[in-house]
């Protein structure tokens, strides 16, 4: 298995971060998926025609994306059987989504479900991811010192309370 394939310049920023519960740009954070289970499954508010979308993950490679282990199954709904990729707002088919099959999930050994502890997955997908500004994997920290102090959690979850 290869995990990261070198050649793209992970110190290039395309699009500025923004934070504090705001919608992002369409394309700000193309390493952002989606994990999707087949909709004849489950009835929820994110639902599309063909997929329900509970979890998110982060592309890190043309063929991996990582997620957390309570993601990779559901005794209701089973396995996810997608990931979507270039997706800015479920809620209208105008943005650059592409769907890849799920070929295989690996959770870590000592994963054990209900726990906080080694709750992390990889996904591969079964074809290759092609790059674009919509989606890039993310730039993985190979630095043994860590400079910032600010994080920022993305997904397609709420942005305030009245939603």
């Amino acid at each position: 298995m290869v995990f990261y394939q070198d050649g793209f310049d992970c110190s290039t920023k395309t699009v500025d971060v923004i934070t504090g519960g705001t919608e992002a740009d369409e394309g700000e954070f193309p390493h952002q998926a989606l994990l999707g289970w087949p909709a004849s499954a489950v009835i929820s508010r994110k639902l599309d025609d063909e997929f329900e979308f509970l979890c998110g993950g982060t592309l890190i490679s043309e063929r991996f994306v990582l997620t957390a282990g309570h993601c990779t199954y559901d005794s209701e709904r089973g396995y996810p059987v997608i990931v979507r990729l270039g997706e800015h707002n479920l809620d209208n088919d105008l943005d650059h989504q592409i769907d890849f099959d799920i070929r295989e999930i690996v959770k870590h050994p000592s994963y054990r479900a209900n726990s906080a502890y080694h709750d992390i997955a990889l996904v591969e997908l079964k074809r290759a991811v092609r790059f674009s500004r919509y989606i890039r994997p993310a730039c993985l920290w190979t630095s043994n010192s860590l400079n910032y102090t600010t994080a920022i959690a993305t997904g397609y979850g709420q942005l305030g309370f009245s939603e």
